[in-house]
């Protein structure tokens, strides 16, 4: 038995490679050492760079969802405004073309000032709920999952 000089291990006296490491025995052959620590090298840049590609990747798939997301929220906002806005305008409407009664319901409204009821539903997220008397009204829009609540109410105040 003898000994490899790469790797201080025992090996056959007739080994012609070294079976721990690799290394070529024969006269005259250098060592593999080199070119294993190459190997390893190689394969740790390879791991490294990998694992950077995976990472970036998560956090433009997070950062990109996020801004998505917050980009729909505002849209839906948006929407919830504007018909808050337009429930108001047909109050409003209402009121002039009736000595100043406002509507005691949303039935009211329709179909000479509103398409349709949006009272009670759900709109984009937000669930409408509208109080009328003859001499005021409060729209109310409330997230359905936290949030700020919106309401508009007599002469068009938005809160």
């Amino acid at each position: 038995m003898k000994k490899c000089p790469a790797c201080a291990e025992e090996i056959q006296d007739e080994a012609i490679k070294c079976k721990h490491c690799g290394s070529d025995l024969r006269e005259g052959a250098k060592t593999n050492v080199s070119s294993n620590k190459s190997v390893v090298s190689k394969n740790l840049g390879l791991i490294v760079a990998l694992i950077l590609i995976v990472t970036s990747f998560l956090v433009w798939f997070l950062v990109g969802t996020g801004q998505v997301n917050l980009a729909k929220a505002r849209a839906n906002l948006s929407e919830v405004n504007l018909i808050l806005r337009t429930i108001s305008t047909a109050s409003e409407s209402y009121s002039v073309a009736n000595q100043g009664n406002y509507p005691i319901d949303i039935a009211a409204l329709i179909p000479s000032y509103l398409n349709q009821n949006y009272c009670n539903s759900t709109v984009d997220g937000y669930t409408l709920t509208c109080s009328f008397t003859n001499t005021n009204y409060t729209i109310t829009a409330t997230p359905t999952q936290g949030g700020q609540s919106l309401s508009i109410s007599t002469g068009g105040v938005l809160r």
